[in-house]
């Protein structure tokens, strides 16, 4: 698994490299200035931290995650419309 990024400085620091190795993770970088080589990134990750990473203070990891599923169950795998509607 790779996980690929721009050049962020959020993506560069020890501790991402510490975590990625610990779980077998690989990172990819994209051409410095090129965004749209990762637009599909660019393009979810401003309702991912808006919907619910902004939202709540996680204690741990898996928090978040769970919060990411759920949240991916209900805008991504339901085009955004909730479960008891469809």
């Amino acid at each position: 698994m790779v996980i690929r990024c721009d050049v962020g400085p959020e993506y560069v620091g020890h501790q991402l490299e510490t975590w990625l190795d610990k779980y077998g993770i690989g990172l990819q970088f994209i051409q410095p200035g090129k965004p749209q080589r990762n637009a599909y990134v660019e393009l979810f990750s401003r309702p991912v931290r808006y919907y619910w990473l902004n939202q709540y203070i996680f204690e741990r990891i898996e928090e978040a995650q769970e919060a990411g599923i759920n949240w991916m169950w209900i805008e991504v795998g339901l085009n955004g419309w909730t479960g008891w509607l469809h």
